[in-house]
């Protein structure tokens, strides 16, 4: 049951507004989109969870009970793992022991990274980014360099 998220068409983590703000029609264009554009998936988020919360109330406790993604990506990641692509685990397990006091565990987090291994995961994770970045790149423009994501 932890494993249960909102759809990732309706999921949203930013600010929920529902109405313009009393100085919208003093605010730049650009301001206004990005207002109009938080109200959007905002009340798309807010409407699924009133139908979730009429249609099934356990399972929108379930959407927000803290640490969820934290807790159970390891186990759903470790599936995906082949030819020593353990790329996203390893930031699983990093993310676990990073929060496991904050989850309220009474035992020590029995997974322990070295700083030395958390900074090779994070490098090889850019390394892979900038690769498909590069790749991409080649693909959609002639010539010149993109901006790398971690250089």
């Amino acid at each position: 049951m932890l494993q249960g998220r909102p759809p990732k068409l309706v999921h949203y983590d930013g600010e929920i507004i529902l109405r313009n703000p009393e100085n919208f029609d003093d605010l730049d264009a650009q301001e206004k989109s990005r207002i109009r554009e938080c109200i959007g998936k905002s009340m798309l988020f807010y409407i699924h969870q009133l139908r979730i919360k009429n249609m099934c109330p356990i399972l929108l406790e379930v959407f927000g009970y803290p640490y969820g993604e934290t807790r159970t990506d390891p186990i759903s990641i470790m599936g995906n793992t082949w030819d020593n692509d353990i790329i996203r685990l390893r930031g699983g397990l990093i993310m676990l022991e990073r929060y496991w006091e904050s989850m309220g565990f009474d035992i020590p987090c029995p997974i322990h990274l070295k700083e030395e291994e958390i900074h090779d995961c994070i490098e090889e994770e850019g390394e892979i980014w900038n690769s498909i970045q590069n790749f991409w790149g080649q693909g959609c423009q002639s010539g010149g360099q993109g901006e790398h994501y971690i250089s």
